[in-house]
């Protein structure tokens, strides 16, 4: 059995769907650093990541945070260089957030990068229908014995006195 928290956090993350109109904030976070706001993001045309503050370079856990309240809580945890050049990795299925990851780039401004998610088609309603085979006839005694029945024939016409 799931706990409680799991389960409510599963919920959330399932729903998570990014408005146009909103602003988003990347959080960071470790032992050593209370959660900071490292990058905003914004759509302007397209989504935008647009740093903000700029910490020591170490391991953080990375959060997405959207008026106030976490939307996706720790979805990243890695080794962060300042200023931040990383791309933030959008994984869309059926309009919905599947997946957020911060990765490295060679670039030197931070990037965001939506990625269609592979979904599986549903079954087909309509099952195949499974190909007849067309009626055999059924053979004579004739047809069926004849590699019996021409040899000793055979045989008999060789054997017998012109």
């Amino acid at each position: 059995m799931l706990p409680r928290f799991l389960i409510v956090l599963a919920a959330a993350a399932a729903a998570l769907t990014l408005d146009e109109t909103a602003t988003y904030q990347l959080v960071a976070e470790n032992g050593h650093t209370s959660p900071t706001e490292i990058a905003e993001l914004f759509y302007a045309g397209r989504w935008r990541l647009a740093p903000k503050q700029a910490l020591v370079d170490d391991e953080y856990c990375v959060s997405l945070v959207g008026d106030g309240r976490p939307l996706a809580p720790c979805f990243n945890t890695k080794r962060l260089r300042f200023p931040l050049r990383d791309t933030l990795a959008i994984e869309l299925a059926n309009g919905s957030v599947a997946a957020l990851s911060l990765l490295e780039t060679a670039s030197e401004t931070p990037a965001v990068r939506l990625v269609a998610a592979h979904t599986v088609p549903p079954p087909r309603e309509d099952a195949p229908h499974p190909h007849a085979a067309a009626p055999v006839a059924e053979k004579s005694f004739v047809q069926k014995y004849w590699m019996y029945i021409v040899p000793p024939l055979i045989i008999l016409m060789i054997m017998s006195p012109q």
